[in-house]
C-alpha cells in the first residue's frame, strides 16, 4: 500500500525535527496538534447537518485561526518522515558516492558560511524549510524517490551540501527506474553539459544534462533545457544578510536504456563561469500514488498550485507540518492516539491530493479498526457524495462523505457534515501572490462495522455541487473521544455537541464548578462528583472531549473494590436511553441501562442529577441565551468483582453523549440532601429537589451521629466519609443492588429509614442468611411530601421538615422521612444476615439500615 495510506503505529519515540521549520510551529517532533474526529453520517444526516448560511450581509463566525492553531497544537504529535520506510536507493548508499564539493545553503545567522555562486550568495536554509525542503527528507517527484542531503546547516554551517559538476561519478541502483532524476540548479547563468551513463556490460551512453539559473535571471527568464521548477524560495542569503531575490530548485531527467542495467552516471565537466549544481539524484522508484490535484504551493511559486480550479491553493509555509510527516491524532488520557495520518510525501507544487472522481484507494487491513478517518476539504462550497467501503470478506458498505468549503465560504458559513478542525491557515496562495482569507483542512470519519477489516475505499464519483479533496486516510481504534462538545467563548466555531455546531461553554462550565484536564500528567485534575473522581477532557475549542454512545468501548480507570460505575453526560435532540455491557475480569458480564436527559431539558429524566447548570451555550456565530445542563448517572457494580471493560449503550431516542466514566467506592448512589446555601448539590427526585441538611439537623439527623428510634440506632453517612450530609452520596436508590451487612450476633429485628419520590411505592426486598436461606419482606415508603399515606406502606413518619431545597432556593413544603421494621428469621441454624437485595424501584430511597 502507498506510504501515505498506511495505518501507522505510534512510535515509542518520534524523531526530533532537525531543524525546526521557520514560520511554522516551532516545536519538536512531539509537537501536538489537535486533529479532530467526526461522527459517521448517512446521506440523510448529511443533509440535516448541512448548515444554512447566514445572511451574507453580516456573518460573524466565532473563531480565530491563531487561537485554534494554538489550542490544536496541544494534542497532536508530528513525526518527521523516516527513510527506513522507503526502499534503499543509490543515494542512500552515499558511501560509494563522491563527497560534495560546494556549500550552497546558509542560515540567516551565518550567511557567510556558504558560497553557492562564487560571489558569496547562497540558498536560504530557512526559506527552503518553508517549501518543505528539510535535511534527510524523503520525497517523491516524477515517480522517483528522492532524499535531501542530511545536513543541518544550523549546527553544521560549513558542511558541503551539493555536487558542483566536475566529472564526479555517481552510483545508480541496478533495480531502479529506467531514468535518472536530478534536482539542482545552475549558478551564473543556465548551463548544460554531457553526462555519461555506464551500464553493467561496460557500454556507455552520453546524455545532455542542463540546469536553469537558480534565480532565473532575477525572475526574468523561463526554465531552460526542459527543466521543471521543483520549488521556489522568496529570498536568498548574501554576505551581508538575507536578500529578497527569488531562488529556485529545478528537476531534470535522462532516460536510460530499458534493456540494460545501469551502474553509474558521470556528471559533466564544465569550464565556463556558469556552473551546474546537483543537490540530490536518484533512479529509485517512489511508492505509487494517483494524486490528481495540486492543492499546495510555495509562497514564492504560487502558480504551481490550483486546488479550486481558479488558481488558488494552500500555502505550504502556513501549514504546520511538512511533506511525508506522520500526524498522530486525537490523544487520549493514556497518552496514546486514536489514529495516525501519513501526509503526502510530495513537495508543494506537485499533485498532492485525491480530487474525488470515483477512484478506489487501498487501505491496509487493520484488525479491530473502528473508524476510517479522512483529512481534506471541498472547493466550490460544502460538498458531499456517496463513497463505498470494501472489506476483506468481499462485502461492501456505502456511506456519505462530505467536506466543508475550504474557506467556509469566505468565512461566512459554519462547518458542515459534522466536520472537525484539522488545520487552519490565515491566508491562501493565488496566481498573483497571497490573499488574506482563512482556509481550513477538515476531518471527517465513518464508523466501521465490528468484525470486518476494510481494505479499500472508493471515493464519490460525483457530489452535490463542488469538488471533494482528500489528502490522507487512516484507520482508528475504538475507545477514544469522538465529539467536540465544549468550546471557548471566543472561539466556538468547531464546537459541535448537537450536530448543529452548538456546544457547551467552557467558561460557563468552569464557573459552575466543572474541572477540566489534559493528557499531560501535570495537568490531570479530578472533578469529584458523588464521591467519584472523574477526568473531563479539556477541548481547547477543537479537541474531541466526549463519546457519542453507539456501543463502543470506553476506557475506565480501575478502582479497587469499586461498587459504583458513574457517568457524566447528557443527550441532544431529546432524552436518550440504552443498554450497555459491563465485563469483569472473571469473564462474567452485567447488562446495565443508562439514560441521559436532553442538555437543554427543563426537567431531568432517568433520575439524573444536575451537576452543572449553565445560562448560555456557544454556537458557530457566538453565544445563545439557552440554559443547558450537565448530568450525573450511575449503575451499581457486582460485589467483589474487578471491572475489565465497559461497553457504552446503543441508544434510542436522542443522541447520548458521555464525557467521563469512572468507578467509585461505597454503595450510596444518590445525593438527596443539600446545604441551604448550595441547593444544587443534591437531586433526590431527578428534578433537582432535595432534603435540607439544616432542616434535618433540626429534626435530630446529622452525619456521623446516632439517630435513636424505637430501640434502633440509625446512622446517617456518606460514601466518602464526609462530616456533613450535604452534597455527597447519602442514600440508596433501590435498583436491585446487594447491600452487604453483617449485624452483631443476637439481633432479631431490622429497621429502615426511607422515603420515595414521584408517589408512594412498594416492592419486595430479600434478606439472606449465613446458611443460604432467605426471607422476602415488603419494602416501600410514602412520597416524601405526603406523610398522610405512610401507613399504607407499613411505615410512619420519623422526621418532619418544614421546607425542602430546590435548585433556586427553599420551598415551604413539609417533607418527611419514614420508618419501618421487620422481625428477622435468624434463629439457629439460619445464622446472621449476610446481605440484603433491594427491590428494583428507582423511586425508593433508603437512608439508613439498623439492627436491634
Amino acid at each position: 500500500m502507498n506510504s501515505h495510506h498506511e495505518q501507522a503505529h505510534v512510535p515509542a519515540k518520534p524523531r526530533d525535527k532537525t531543524p525546526h521549520r521557520r514560520d511554522k510551529i516551532l516545536f519538536s517532533s512531539f509537537l501536538i496538534l489537535v486533529v479532530l474526529a467526526g461522527a459517521a453520517f448517512s446521506a440523510s444526516l448529511l443533509l440535516a447537518q448541512h448548515t444554512p448560511s447566514r445572511a451574507a450581509s453580516a456573518p460573524q463566525l466565532n473563531g480565530d485561526i491563531a487561537t485554534m492553531q494554538s489550542a490544536g497544537n496541544q494534542s497532536l504529535r508530528l513525526t518527521v518522515p523516516s527513510t527506513s520506510r522507503l526502499k534503499t536507493n543509490a543515494q542512500a548508499a552515499t558511501t560509494s558516492a563522491p563527497a560534495f564539493n560546494n556549500i550552497g545553503i546558509s542560515t540567516a545567522t551565518n550567511t557567510t558560511a556558504a558560497n553557492f555562486d562564487s560571489a558569496g550568495y547562497s540558498y536560504s536554509f530557512n526559506a527552503l524549510l518553508e517549501t518543505d525542503i528539510e535535511p534527510n527528507l524523503p520525497f517523491a517527484y516524477d515517480g522517483l524517490q528522492f532524499q535531501w542531503p542530511n545536513i543541518n546547516h544550523v549546527s553544521s554551517p560549513t558542511l558541503t551540501d551539493n555536487w558542483q559538476a566536475s566529472g564526479q561519478v555517481l552510483p545508480l541502483s541496478a533495480s531502479g527506474a529506467h531514468k535518472v532524476g536530478f534536482i539542482g540548479s545552475a549558478s551564473n547563468g543556465a548551463v548544460s553539459g554531457n553526462a555519461l551513463v555506464t551500464y553493467s556490460d561496460n557500454s556507455t551512453q552520453t546524455f545532455s544534462l542542463g540546469f536553469s539559473d537558480w534565480t532565473l535571471g532575477g525572475s526574468t527568464q523561463s526554465p531552460a533545457f526542459g527543466n521543471k521548477i521543483v520549488v521556489g524560495q522568496a529570498r536568498r542569503d548574501s554576505r551581508s544578510g538575507e536578500q529578497s531575490v527569488k531562488t529556485y530548485l529545478f528537476y531534470a531527467s535522462i532516460n536510460l536504456d530499458a534493456n540494460k542495467t545501469p551502474v553509474s552516471v558521470k556528471l559533466p565537466t564544465l569550464t565556463s563561469k556558469a556552473q551546474l549544481h546537483v543537490f540530490t539524484y536518484t533512479n529509485d522508484v517512489a511508492p505509487a500514488h494517483d494524486y490528481n490535484n495540486t492543492g499546495m504551493s510555495g509562497d514564492a511559486y504560487t502558480t504551481a498550485g490550483n486546488l479550486d480550479g481558479a488558481g488558488n491553493s494552500y500555502s505550504s509555509k502556513a501549514l504546520s507540518w511538512g511533506a511525508g510527516y506522520t500526524i498522530s491524532y486525537n490523544q487520549g488520557f493514556s497518552g496514546e492516539y486514536s489514529m495516525q495520518f501519513q501526509w503526502p510525501d510530495v513537495l508543494p507544487g506537485t499533485p498532492d491530493n485525491y480530487q474525488a472522481n470515483g477512484q478506489t484507494i487501498a487501505i491496509t487491513p487493520v484488525p479491530l479498526a473502528a473508524k476510517l478517518g479522512f483529512v481534506g476539504a471541498a472547493t466550490g462550497g460544502p460538498s458531499y457524495g456517496t463513497a463505498t467501503l470494501h472489506f476483506d470478506d468481499g462485502s461492501q458498505q456505502q456511506f456519505s462523505l462530505g467536506f466543508s468549503d475550504w474557506t467556509l465560504n469566505g468565512y461566512t458559513r459554519a462547518p458542515s457534515y459534522g466536520n472537525r478542525y484539522f488545520e487552519g491557515m490565515q491566508y491562501r496562495n493565488t496566481r498573483g501572490g497571497q490573499q488574506k482569507i482563512n482556509t481550513f483542512l477538515f476531518y471527517a470519519e465513518v464508523d466501521l462495522p465490528s468484525g470486518k477489516n476494510v481494505t479499500s475505499v472508493t471515493l464519490p464519483a460525483s457530489t452535490n455541487q463542488g469538488q471533494i479533496h482528500v489528502y490522507s486516510i487512516s484507520t482508528g481504534v475504538a475507545g477514544f473521544f469522538d465529539n467536540v462538545g465544549v468550546s471557548g467563548d471566543q472561539s466556538s466555531l468547531f464546537g459541535n455537541f448537537d450536530g448543529g455546531y452548538h456546544s457547551y461553554s467552557a467558561q460557563a462550565m468552569q464557573n459552575a464548578g466543572v474541572i477540566f484536564s489534559t493528557p499531560a500528567p501535570s495537568d490531570m485534575h479530578p472533578y469529584r462528583v458523588n464521591g467519584i473522581n472523574f477526568y473531563m477532557r479539556a477541548s481547547n475549542d477543537v479537541v474531541p472531549d466526549n463519546w457519542v454512545a453507539n456501543g463502543q468501548m470506553a476506557r475506565v480507570n480501575i478502582v479497587t473494590s469499586a461498587t459504583t460505575l458513574g457517568f457524566i453526560g447528557s443527550a441532544v435532540n431529546g432524552g436518550s436511553t440504552g443498554t450497555g455491557l459491563i465485563t469483569y475480569t472473571d469473564g462474567t458480564t452485567q447488562q446495565y441501562t443508562l439514560g441521559f436527559s436532553d442538555w437543554c431539558a427543563t426537567t431531568p429524566q432517568y433520575h439524573n442529577s444536575v451537576i452543572a447548570s449553565m445560562g448560555y451555550r456557544n454556537g458557530a456565530y457566538g453565544q445563545q441565551a439557552i440554559k443547558n445542563n450537565l448530568y450525573y448517572a450511575e449503575v451499581p457494580l457486582q460485589m467483589n468483582k474487578i471491572l475489565d471493560s465497559v461497553q457504552l449503550p446503543t441508544t434510542t431516542g436522542g443522541v447520548m453523549h458521555i464525557f467521563a466514566v469512572a468507578e467509585g467506592l461505597g454503595n450510596y448512589n444518590n445525593i438527596g440532601i443539600s446545604d441551604d446555601h448550595a441547593t444544587k448539590q443534591a437531586n433526590l427526585d431527578g428534578a433537582g429537589y432535595s432534603y435540607s441538611a439544616q432542616a434535618l439537623q433540626s429534626a435530630g439527623i446529622t452525619a456521623g451521629t446516632t439517630f435513636a428510634h424505637d430501640g434502633f440506632n440509625f446512622k446517617f453517612g456518606t460514601n466518602d466519609g464526609g462530616t456533613t450530609l450535604a452534597g455527597s452520596p447519602d442514600n440508596y436508590v433501590a435498583v436491585g443492588q446487594n447491600i452487604d451487612t453483617v449485624p452483631t450476633a443476637g439481633r432479631t429485628s431490622i429497621g429502615f429509614i426511607l422515603s420515595s419520590t414521584g408517589g408512594g411505592v412498594s416492592g419486595t426486598a430479600t434478606i439472606y442468611y449465613a446458611d443460604g436461606t432467605s426471607q422476602d419482606i415488603p419494602l416501600g415508603a410514602a412520597d416524601w411530601c405526603n406523610g398522610a399515606t405512610a401507613a399504607q406502606y407499613r411505615g410512619y413518619v420519623v422526621a418532619t421538615m418544614k421546607y425542602r431545597n430546590t435548585p433556586g432556593g427553599q420551598q415551604s413544603l413539609a417533607n418527611y422521612l419514614y420508618y419501618t421494621s421487620y422481625t428477622l428469621n435468624n434463629t439457629n441454624p439460619a445464622g446472621p444476615v449476610t446481605k440484603i437485595v433491594l427491590p428494583n424501584l428507582p423511586q425508593l430511597h433508603i437512608f439508613s439500615i439498623a439492627y436491634k
